[in-house]
Parts: C-alpha cells; structure tokens; sequence
C-alpha cells in the first residue's frame, strides 16, 4: 500500500492507498472510476479525500472541497501516486493521412482502433 505526505493549507497530511470499497463509492458518489468522473473537480476531490481520510480522520470531504486553487493542484499527483490506474502520458490521435490524391482521410478510430466508415460517394 502506498503512503506519503502532503501539505495542504500549511497543514501537512498522511496520504495512503484507499481500499476497494474506497472505490466503489467513489463511483457511487461521482460516476466510473475509469470514465470522465475522474477529470472534474468533483471527482478528483473525493478521490484525494479518500486518500486522506483513512490517516487524518477529522478531515471531511467539505474541508478538501474548499482547498485554496495552489492546494487543489498539488491532489492530483498524489492521487495518481496512491491509486497507479492512470499512465502519465495519453497516446497521442494520429494525425489525418494524405492520400495518393492529395485528399485528407482520417486515421484510425483513437477509441476503437477501427478504421472510419467508407466513404459513401464513392
């Protein structure tokens, strides 16, 4: 289990891996761990609460909610490093290709890796 320290609002705070069921209501609270839940404030709200809570356990969800912008930055590197789901770098979207005819054709599908649907004026 990961563990470490952080300071938020010149309070230094115990961080550490939450446990499963942590997770699970996350995503009973904000929506899929995985899914878009995670990018908003919200979402990265609670998850940093439920790092903290278990070692400072007078810390409440309203209190990391009203963190100071310079604090609210600070959460998401320790979320990524209590909970390793998310990779540092995106893959970037290929860009659009050039066919033989000097037309742009799109690339690959980023979601599914499918080529684009043909062309129906052909």
């Amino acid at each position: 289990m990961a563990s470490g320290t952080i300071e938020l609002g010149g309070k230094q705070y115990t961080w550490s891996s939450p446990l499963i069921s942590d997770l699970e209501e996350f995503e009973v609270f904000c929506g899929p761990l995985l899914g878009d839940a995670v990018n908003s404030v919200k979402g990265r709200a609670f998850l940093a609460w439920i790092c903290l809570r278990r070692q400072n356990p007078e810390l409440t969800l309203k209190q990391v909610r009203e963190l100071a912008a310079e604090d609210y930055l600070k959460l998401w590197p320790m979320v990524k490093s209590a909970i390793p789901l998310w990779a540092d770098e995106v893959p970037p979207v290929p860009p659009a290709r050039t066919s033989p005819d000097g037309s742009s054709e799109s690339a690959p599908s980023a979601s599914t890796g499918a080529p684009p649907p043909p062309d129906e004026s052909e």
